[in-house]
């Protein structure tokens, strides 16, 4: 069968074949326009180089980072100048994007020779493809520009046969040409399409039996000659930016290592097979029909649509991100392909064998199955799009109104997350709040004697999300550890935005494991359709500090010389103990402020210094007249007074004695070799018990003078620990000291900090380091 290359369909009752799958892409993007934000992810770089394009520059943020994509600019920063703070008309422009993608598609594969069933089923798998969510449900991203700006230049060049005059020819080429262009200068990745085309060149000539029409071979021509030229203007467009990127900018993450590629393509499987499972039952239904000689659909126009999609996941080969969105492109060869391989199925059912009947149907059931079992994920995949964006807008909303003027907000994600710098756009841009600055979150304190700080703490989670969805900021079950440690730094919070659902899982295979039980992924226990409820938040703290709440570091060295460092970040040198004695630091008057004390493990006696002049205010003896031992001092009645203990380390006793020196009681807890550890860990005002092990790392903190439960988290090994209240709260932490720096942490509990708290230096190798509020 010859394609037919006329402009429009013949018929009105045709076209309604190709309505049907438009009218399905505007009711999926209406979920979309009823609830319409701006995203955390691009849009609010949309924004600033918007900005910027009014002072001439196009593409901000690609100036030096080996980027070249002007039109990408120019459509959404060129857009958001127009429309401003209104996402929902950006919706309805993806929309009807969206819908014009999906009939050009269907439009496309009836002009080249496909039944409107073919065209009806490769519209109807585009806009349920899985990639379609992240694309039209998000802005900011090449791809739908992309996908409708290739459509349109495709269905332009097929209008080449109708024109008759050669004028009409070179203008419809010329149009085509430009169409191309803008597409390649839209994004890198458009480089690919000449080789696309030529490779569809080579499969016609390559394979006789296939063959086109020398009208389609010809046509075949053009369209390599437009796209030839379309990257000759990229080629020239790049050509002041081309030469080697900065190390460390965007094009420098692109790696073209064998062992890379191939990781890469095992990571893309996931994707994948999520997406496209139905695609292996349809490529083995093209190769019935290949076998049985049948004509229509036409094998190499399948071909094509098949060497396509490949093409456009070999482009993402050698970058380091793999995202669901990448795979539009791809997304439309398989559908033109499947298309016209289930259309062309139907219109030769009838003349097939029963035996053939009989797989053939198999494999069609097959493949409805797997493209029904991959619906719930693009469900899942929009429902938590709407729901990520939705609270995010009422978060940063929360922000612009409750942050005072030249306020300060804290995010607790990882470095190089986009969620923070494209927060502090969103505060800028789309709630006229430029003023607030925003940070990555490191455990911020109280400096140089700040009499006052503040920052309002912001922190995500999300529980149950599917492994493969959409783009995200953040890891969950990092993230997760991340927010535990701040149970210890922060109090209650002042506002949380949530949000969630109940998701469906579904698992494709999982009735083959009915029959093959002990066969690859059946081997995991899962069922066959599952409910998993979905949950995304942030959290709002307001933290405030004061470096007079905040322990202070100290040094003792040999023969009572003290080095205490101040709030205001100066030293003050006190000299006090002598040769042998221990230095210990507490509150024993019960002034609020930590006193100097000194035990001497020979002669069982204790001095403290209450007013940092250097002399004893206080003596003490214990009354059992117990000497030896490592010296500790702690309040343990919480009466805001602090008192001795003793830890004995060859028996781990510890004995714990009140203000004259009369025992309070004695346990035995931890190992020999165990450093002993008095704190108030909970902030209840009573200091218990802990121990360090050097040798693991491992921390065990107890809420009672009682024995050890367990270990609670790992610090670094052969570290000193230095307990303190650090962060100015009622609760007491650890700071590890080694080699002269100082490493506070902040918590109390098993976790991992998104970025470690900042360091700092005081003191050197062979001082006792201990901490304080003087």
């Amino acid at each position: 069968m010859k394609p037919r290359f006329s402009i429009w369909p013949r018929k009105i009752g045709d076209s309604a074949w190709l309505w049907l799958p438009v009218l399905a892409a505007l009711a999926l993007m209406i979920p979309r326009l009823l609830s319409a934000q701006y995203g955390l992810l691009d849009d609010g770089a949309t924004a600033l180089n918007a900005d910027k394009m009014g002072a001439g520059v196009i593409g901000y943020n690609d100036i030096g980072s080996g980027r070249i994509r002007p039109v990408y600019w120019l459509y959404f920063s060129g857009l958001y100048r127009l429309v401003g703070n209104h996402p929902q008309t950006f919706f309805i422009i993806h929309a009807l994007m969206l819908a014009a993608s999906v009939g050009m598609l269907a439009a496309l594969v009836r002009r080249v020779g496909g039944s409107r069933l073919q065209a009806f089923l490769a519209g109807l798998l585009a806009v349920s493809a899985g990639p379609v969510i992240e694309n039209f449900y998000t802005l900011s991203k090449s791809e739908p520009l992309q996908a409708f700006l290739t459509l349109a230049g495709l269905l332009l060049m097929l209008s080449l046969a109708g024109r008759k005059s050669r004028w009409g020819r070179g203008l419809t080429f010329a149009g085509a040409t430009l169409i191309f262009s803008i597409a390649m200068l839209s994004k890198e990745t458009y480089v690919v399409m000449p080789f696309i085309a030529l490779a569809g060149l080579f499969l016609a000539w390559v394979i006789k039996p296939w063959r086109p029409s020398k009208d389609g071979l010809r046509l075949g021509g053009a369209i390599l000659a437009a796209l030839v030229i379309a990257a000759l203007v990229f080629v020239i467009y790049a050509l002041p930016s081309l030469g080697s990127p900065t190390s460390g900018t965007y094009a420098t993450h692109y790696d073209f290592n064998l062992s890379r590629l191939f990781k890469t393509l095992i990571e893309w499987r996931a994707w994948l097979t999520r997406d496209f499972l139905y695609l292996l039952p349809v490529g083995a239904l093209w190769l019935i029909l290949l076998i049985l000689r049948k004509s229509g659909p036409a094998p190499l126009i399948a071909l094509d649509g098949l060497v396509f999609a490949a093409a456009w996941i070999v482009v993402f080969l050698p970058w380091e991100i793999i995202s669901e969105y990448y795979l539009l492109l791809t997304a439309l060869g398989v559908a033109t392909f499947a298309g016209l391989v289930l259309g062309g199925l139907g219109k030769h059912w009838p003349g097939l064998r029963l035996g053939w009947k009989v797989v053939s149907g198999l494999l069609t059931a097959v493949a409805v199955y797997l493209w029904l079992a991959a619906l719930p994920n693009q469900v899942n995949n929009a429902r938590l799009q709407l729901t990520v964006d939705r609270i995010n807008q009422q978060m940063s909303a929360y922000l612009a109104e409750t942050v005072p003027q030249n306020g300060r907000v804290l995010v607790n994600l990882t470095p190089g997350s986009e969620y923070t710098p494209e927060l502090a756009m969103h505060l800028k841009y789309f709630y006229n709040r430029p003023d607030i600055q925003v940070d990555i979150f490191n455990y911020q304190t109280p400096q140089n004697g700040a009499e006052s700080f503040e920052y309002w703490l912001v922190t995500p989670a999300v529980v149950n999300k599917p492994v493969y969805a959409v783009r995200f900021g953040f890891l969950e079950t990092r993230q997760r550890r991340a927010n535990a440690l701040l149970a210890d730094f922060v109090a209650e919070p002042g506002a949380v935005f949530s949000g969630g659902y109940d998701q469906y899982l579904v698992r494709p295979l999982q009735p083959a494991c009915w029959v093959l039980p002990k066969v690859g992924p059946c081997q995991e226990s899962g069922a066959w359709i599952s409910r998993q409820p979905l949950e995304y938040n942030w959290t709002i703290y307001h933290w405030t500090g004061n470096a007079s709440k905040q322990s202070q570091p100290a040094t003792y060295a040999a023969a009572g010389q003290w080095q205490l460092r101040q709030t205001d970040g100066s030293l003050r040198a006190v000299r006090f103990g002598g040769q042998g004695d221990l230095p210990v630091i507490g509150d024993v008057d019960g002034d609020d402020r930590d006193d100097l004390g000194v035990y001497n493990p020979s002669t069982g006696s204790w001095q403290f210094d209450t007013n940092l002049d250097g002399q004893a205010e206080i003596e003490l003896t214990l009354q059992d007249g117990q000497t030896g031992g490592q010296a500790l001092l702690g309040d343990w009645d919480g009466d805001g007074r602090s008192s001795p203990a003793l830890y004995q380390d060859k028996s781990a006793s510890w004995y714990f004695y009140d203000e004259n020196g009369r025992l309070l009681q004695s346990l035995q807890a931890g190992n020999s070799g165990d450093i002993p550890l008095v704190g108030d860990w909970n902030g209840d005002g009573r200091d218990t018990i802990g121990v360090y092990r050097p040798e693991t790392g491992e921390v065990d903190l107890e809420n009672e003078l009682s024995g050890l439960s367990g270990v609670d988290f790992y610090a670094p090994k052969q570290q000193q620990p230095v307990v303190g209240h650090w962060a100015g709260l009622p609760a007491e932490t650890l700071a590890f000291f080694g080699d002269g720096v100082w490493q506070p942490y902040y918590w109390n509990r098993d976790g991992e900090p998104l970025l470690a708290p900042a360091s700092f230096e005081f003191g050197a190798n062979g001082e006792t380091p201990l901490a304080g509020r003087w």
